[in-house]
């Protein structure tokens, strides 16, 4: 089951910086199974996205501000500011 573990960044914080040249926001999804990975990473993209644009449209201005990377073995994804390197939010998947 996904599961928000970290701190709560607003929807509308994420959505302040979306039209910003760099990419201020980096997500780590960090997965032993790249398609679950790849579906998490999904999840979280689909709840900071604007419901105004057609999903294409959302997933395109998201991926400006995203970079997924796999390795490990802990089975999370941490959002955070690219230029303080603080962590803004986090989610695990947790056995039911």
């Amino acid at each position: 089951m996904l599961q928000r573990t970290g701190k709560r960044i607003s929807k509308n914080d994420f959505r302040k910086e979306e039209n910003k040249a760099s990419s201020l926001y980096k997500l780590y999804v960090v997965f032993r199974d790249e398609a679950l990975g790849e579906k998490l990473k999904k999840k979280i993209m689909n709840f900071f996205s604007y419901n105004t644009k057609s999903p294409n449209e959302q997933l395109k201005s998201l991926e400006k501000l995203v970079e997924v990377t796999y390795k490990g073995k802990i089975q999370s994804a941490i959002l955070y500011d690219n230029k303080t390197g603080k962590e803004l939010d986090r989610w695990s998947y947790v056995a039911n």
